[in-house]
């Protein structure tokens, strides 16, 4: 059985292993230390397999404000999606965003962004219709954004501020 955690203390260079290996290059662990370095991960919930206690599993959530043309609204980028090559197409990474975004909802995030596939995201009510009023340095299909909040973004257009760390990515 797979259990849906929040991080727990200790487990970084874990966590930086299994990004590490899911995407066979060092990028999106660094892009992971560096945004807990910097202090700006909000949310950090693993998937932990019950059999050897391992994690098989992590999302990330960083503080990505956005600001609109009538407030700041307390946002948060998802990113990235690890599931262990071992565990894929278990349903893991589908546990991981849900659980992810409860997290941003108890938190009183309002929006959260996501650069991925559509077809995948779209599941989770993630647009990229939601995010064509927001000013991103990604655009097209991929960028897409969930309003935790309904209705929060209609009729507004905004930015979002990311985390200097995604800047830094190779």
């Amino acid at each position: 059985m797979i259990n849906f955690r929040l991080e727990g203390a200790g487990e970084a260079d874990k966590i930086h292993d299994l990004v590490h290996q899911s995407f066979g290059q060092v990028a999106e662990a660094q892009l992971v230390t560096n945004l807990c370095n910097d202090g700006d991960a909000l949310i950090s919930v693993v998937a932990v397999d019950d059999e050897d206690n391992n994690i098989v599993g992590h999302i990330l959530f960083s503080d990505t404000p956005v600001g609109t043309t009538r407030n700041l609204l307390r946002g948060a980028a998802m990113a990235p999606l690890s599931v262990a090559k071992t565990h894929q197409g278990q349903g893991i990474g589908g546990g991981l965003v849900m659980q992810g975004l409860r997290e941003c909802r108890d938190k009183g995030i309002q929006v959260v962004v996501v650069l991925g596939a559509p077809d995948y995201y779209s599941r989770f009510g993630f647009s990229a219709d939601i995010a064509k009023d927001l000013e991103s340095p990604y655009e097209g299909e991929f960028f897409q954004a969930l309003e935790i909040e309904p209705g929060i973004l209609n009729g507004i257009s905004g930015k979002v501020l990311y985390p200097n760390a995604f800047s830094k990515m190779a």
